[in-house]
């Protein structure tokens, strides 16, 4: 490891400082950025800096310990010198941080201690500010073992952050990669003396790319952190400004490039009553057809275009259709190809609602450009059927997911001394100059970032329309232009549900619709139908009227409201009545703010009193019985308390509505602003005891009423929920629209829909129930152990652990393992890690080993894996190959019966278990079996460690609902040579 630089296995204090004086081997390529010039001609940080990285057992500085370090120093591109070496921890390092550095505890036997380098470390460094990648996390865990840094640390993280926000991932490698930086072609990625030679590339390659930005940003972002003299980047951005300068001269921000909003064609209706003909899908579909000639290895599926042939069906005669397809059909373009005809021929849009992000993008991104192309080329075959115009298409999402730019502006100009709140403004700020859409989604915002989005996005309530200054360049109206102008708009469920109900719609008129991952409808439905309310939420409402924050805070709007009037010609009797009204409501602002934290203290008293006790989030169900409680008789007062005062605000601001109303011709400053704000807070005070009434007193029947404690967070959530959904659906969606197609790859239940048609209030002859074109008897066994004990009997946790064991043994991991509870899989992840690991196989949990995306990749790249999930890990997981071979199902996926809306809902079944619980399972048992074989070629074994389904009668329903599929009994201790048989052809290979 050190050959470079002595000839010692370990650096000793003996060792002051063993170095090298040479450059910065050249890159293998030029990459993007750098153009062939000499160092000497290229903008480079000038200043003396220390590049650090620490390799830990663990992330708590406390408890963990270093087990390597690294410093380079340099200036520019050149490196002046290193100092690394490994250190001997007091323990063992833990498998999981062996794996990912390559570091064991025989590399480190003979290494020396801390304490034996923390001298010859400190010297090294000295005075020169530091660097490193999340360089917080090194520099706490050099502090943890008495080494503590005074100068400033800059974080290339956060210099990415702001400098390429649309960038994704902020990882190291991922950094590395997206921006070309120059590879150290000696060491390995997670060692130490190689992520610090990276951080130092990494930070250069930042600094170029800062110095090619516009002059005012680099001004804005030095102006907004003024405030914040110890913010480290503050010199980086400083000496960029003076370079920026010398070379461009003072280059002004160039205006965003945007089309004109009265550029948009709306989509209009041609006239046509013309049909899809069912001779043109056919044609699109055929093997030797255009997509045969556009798409190597393309095969025409019968399950794909019977799906086709039924959708345009539905489309030519105006009815619904629901069709469950399997996976491998390829249903996207299944209903795209029709939707897409339909919409040519007619002039008619069509919305595609789906749930996930995931195939969100797919269909927008890859599947609607491909049909583009497709049709582009049939058309040239000579096929008159299909329209000549150009298809359109947008993706559309919700307010809160555009940028509103007035907002940001406001945000800038009220920006304080929080060091958190400025990072996260610049962030924005700098990631605006870039944007092309304005879409949240672009931007890697964490934590309390989220939070200044919040005040920043594109809400309706303080949207001014046409009155904005930024309406012509502004991402969401531009974004709901371009879906006016399409034939077919890509949503999500929440928005086509909310927009349904809205005062204010996003959507443009539209009379078809197809709904993929339908069976998600009713789930996402309960959340957008009902209404839910925090502390938190009443606090923003009091501080939006009166602000008792600190004073670098934006003050409420009745203290702002003389500053709009200011040049305006109101007169002094329109400040004489706000005055009056100002005087009137405050106090009983004031007692609100007491009463409201009376109530939600009153109600979490209730809540710890009432609801079971559980090591994660507290629910509990307000009943008729809870109402009747002890606990609950202390409610009602404080409630009446409440009510009394809220009743008092809202005929005030009522009336100030109505002054604002009056001066619409009196040309005050951001009227609009003015009114939209005031009409938001009128808003709520009426809507608040609405709903919490409802809440308090259970008077609508149709509502569920329960709260929630989130305990990471610590607040407590109100809830109100529709008891059923169908009605508002029927009403809104299917009596309203032309056409809906509901699809996806879980819809039946024993081969009917009544179950879910029922749950959405579907009503149709129409259904289709298409087999998937993969072969599951030849690529999938489905294997039940018989003498595995059931979930409730004492031995059941010992024997899942067991062959949760066996099966990752005999697979070499390529296992993922799905559980019903979060309480399990924690338990069960501690009980095996430690086992696979004296295996070499790495064991990853939902929620422990880091994000749902991060995680899935980690199990896509590393074979030797085991990856617990649960929830969202049913469906959505898409790993094709081998990655994959081996599935566990934990247990049937029955929902909890204490869940508040669970619960609720059973009870309005005579039989709740068949009718309501058994089919809810099945569809979710269906859909965790579908994460095993995705491809043609995937192979692989299902083991359910439930034997429920042999012992109980209900559990054939189970087994009947999947595909055909071989399917195996025999005893748990055959799992691990079942397995190995399974998969010898796979294992075999990669042998």
């Amino acid at each position: 490891m050190h050959s470079q630089i002595c000839s010692c296995a370990y650096h000793t204090r003996s060792n002051t400082r063993c170095q090298t004086q040479s450059q910065l081997r050249p890159p293998a390529r030029t990459p993007t950025g750098y153009n062939s010039s000499t160092v000497e001609e290229r903008v480079m940080y000038e200043h003396t800096m220390v590049a650090i990285d620490v390799e830990a057992t663990g992330l708590n500085h406390i408890e963990d310990e270093v087990i390597e370090v690294a410093a380079v120093r340099f200036r520019g591109t050149q490196e002046l010198e290193h100092y690394t070496t490994l250190i001997k921890p007091s323990g063992d390092i833990p498998f999981k941080i062996s794996r990912l550095t390559g570091i064991t505890n025989e590399m480190v036997s003979d290494a020396p201690s801390f304490g034996d380098i923390r001298a010859t470390l400190k010297a090294f460094i000295g005075d020169d500010p530091v660097i490193g990648h999340s360089v917080e996390y090194d520099v706490r865990m050099l502090a943890g073992s008495g080494l503590r840094l005074k100068q400033s640390s800059i974080d290339t993280f956060e210099l990415a952050s702001l400098i390429v926000p649309t960038v994704g991932s902020f990882k190291l490698g991922e950094l590395i990669r997206r921006l070309d930086v120059p590879l150290d072609t000696v060491g390995d990625a997670h060692r130490a003396l190689y992520d610090a030679r990276m951080a130092h590339r990494l930070f250069v390659r930042l600094y170029e790319m800062l110095c090619s930005r516009d002059m005012a940003l680099v001004e804005e972002v030095i102006r907004i952190t003024k405030s914040l003299p110890q913010w480290p980047l503050q010199p980086i951005f400083t000496q960029a400004l003076s370079d920026i300068a010398k070379s461009s001269f003072g280059r002004p921000i160039l205006p965003r490039v945007t089309r004109s909003l009265d550029e948009y064609q709306i989509l209009e209706p041609t006239e046509s009553s013309t049909p899809i003909n069912a001779t043109t899908i056919q044609r699109v579909f055929a093997t030797d057809g255009v997509l045969g000639r556009l798409f190597e290895g393309y095969e025409q599926r019968d399950p794909q275009v019977a799906m086709a042939q039924a959708v345009a069906t539905a489309f030519n005669e105006s009815h619904h259709v629901v069709v469950e397809a399997g996976t491998g059909t390829g249903k996207g373009m299944a209903y795209l190809v029709p939707a897409a005809l339909h919409a040519l021929e007619r002039g008619q849009r069509v919305v595609v609602s789906t749930h996930t992000i995931n195939l969100q993008d797919q269909l927008y991104f890859k599947d609607i450009p491909a049909l583009t192309r497709t049709f582009d080329a049939d058309r040239a075959d000579g096929n008159t059927n299909i329209p000549d115009v150009p298809l359109q298409y947008a993706l559309l999402k919700g307010r809160s997911n555009y940028l509103c730019m007035r907002r940001l502006e406001d945000v800038k100009a009220s920006v304080g001394a929080n060091e958190d709140e400025t990072r996260a403004v610049l962030k924005i700020a700098t990631w605006a100059t870039q944007t092309r859409a304005g879409d949240r989604n672009e931007i890697s915002l964490f934590d309390k970032e989220q939070l200044i989005w919040d005040r920043c996005h594109a809400a309706f309530e303080m949207c001014n329309g046409p009155g904005c200054g930024f309406f012509n360049e502004c991402w969401f109206f531009h974004a709901r232009k371009q879906a006016e102008a399409a034939h077919i708009v890509v949503v999500n469920h929440a928005l086509l549900l909310a927009d349904m109900v809205s005062e204010m719609p996003v959507l443009p008129a539209y009379d078809h619709v197809v709904i993929d991952e339908a069976h998600n409808l009713e789930e996402v439905a309960t959340d957008q139908f009902g209404w839910a309310c925090t502390a938190t939420d009443i606090e923003d409402f009091y501080n939006g009227l009166i602000h008792e924050g600190s004073s670098n805070q934006p003050e409420g709007l009745l203290s702002r409201f003389p500053t709009f009037l200011k040049g305006s010609t109101a007169g002094p009797e329109v400040y004489e009545r706000f005055s009056n009204i100002v005087q009137a409501i405050s106090p009983s602002i004031e007692r609100a703010r007491v009463h409201t934290k009376e109530l939600y203290d009153a109600l979490y008293r209730v809540l710890t009193r009432e609801a079971d006790e559980s090591n994660y989030d507290t629910r509990l169900r307000i009943t008729a019985v809870t109402r009747r409680s002890q606990a609950w008789q202390s409610i009602a007062p404080i409630w009446q308390n409440v009510e009394d005062t809220y009743n008092s605000i809202s005929k005030h601001l009522l009336d100030i509505t109505g002054i604002v109303d009056n001066l619409a011709a009196s040309n005050v400053a951001d009227y609009e602003v003015l009114m939209s704000a005031f009409k938001r807070l009128q808003r709520f005070s009426v809507e608040f005891p609405i709903q919490c009434g409802n809440l308090i007193s259970g008077s609508e029947p149709n509502l569920i009423t329960w709260m929630i404690y989130d305990k990471q967070r610590e607040v407590l959530r109100l809830a109100i929920n529709p008891l059923e959904v169908a009605t508002l659906l029927r009403e809104n969606l299917f009596d309203a629209k032309a056409a809906v197609v509901l699809t996806s790859a879980t819809l039946s239940v024993n081969s009917r829909f009544d179950y879910v048609m029922g749950r959405l209030g579907a009503d149709t002859e129409h259904t289709y129930q298409l087999e998937s074109p993969f072969d599951y008897e030849s690529q999938a066994l489905l294997y039940v152990p018989q003498d595995m004990p059931e979930p409730k009997d004492f031995d059941y946790q010992r024997t899942l652990e067991d062959a949760i064991v066996a099966t990752a043994l005999a697979a070499v991991g390529r296992t993922l393992v799905l559980f019903t509870a979060t309480s399990a899989l924690r338990a069960t992840y501690t009980a095996v890690q430690e086992r696979l690991n004296e295996h070499d196989i790495n064991l990853i949990g939902q929620s422990l080993d880091g994000s749902r995306k991060a995680i899935l990749e980690r199990f896509k790249r590393e074979p030797r894996s085991v990856l617990f999930g649960t929830s969202s890990f049913w469906e959505g997981v898409d790993v094709v190959g081998d990655a994959l071979s081996a599935l566990i199902i934990t247990k049937l996926p029955f929902s909890v019966p204490t869940d508040p809306i669970y619960a609720a809902r059973s009870e309005q079944f005579t039989d709740a278990f068949n009718e309501y619980s058994l089919p809810q399972s099945i569809l979710k048992f269906k859909q965790g079996f579908g994460r095993l074989v995705r491809g043609k070629s995937d192979h692989g074994i299902v083991i359910v460690l439930d034997r429920r389904v042999l012992s109980k009668k209900y559990g054939q329903q189970f087994l009947a609902s999947l595909p055909p599929t071989t399917v195996r009994t025999g005893p748990v201790r055959a799992i691990g040579s079942l397995v190995k048989r399974t998969l010898k052809p796979a294992l075999d290979q990669d042998a």
